[in-house]
């Protein structure tokens, strides 16, 4: 594995199936919430990291927001 420097931010997205949202952080120590998120509704959240070469690979997961996640109701952090 070759380093081309530190990661300076990162990309992420949330989808749902039909939306698509696609989000940058300010820097490598950022993290970010994802709001208004619905319960019983399966999300893919990707994450990827940048330097100045440019994206790295994403890491996908999927998630369902359940019901007893309600009590924090619309939220996702990465």
């Amino acid at each position: 594995i070759v380093s081309l420097g530190p990661i300076l931010h990162y990309e992420l997205s949330i989808t749902d199936g039909a939306t698509v949202t696609t989000v940058t952080t300010l820097d490598a120590g950022t993290w970010y919430e994802f709001n208004g998120l619905l319960a019983e509704t399966e999300y893919n959240i990707s994450v990827a990291a940048v330097n100045v070469a440019g994206a790295g690979p994403a890491v996908t997961v999927s998630t369902t927001k359940g019901v007893r996640d309600q009590l924090h109701q619309g939220e996702a952090r990465c």
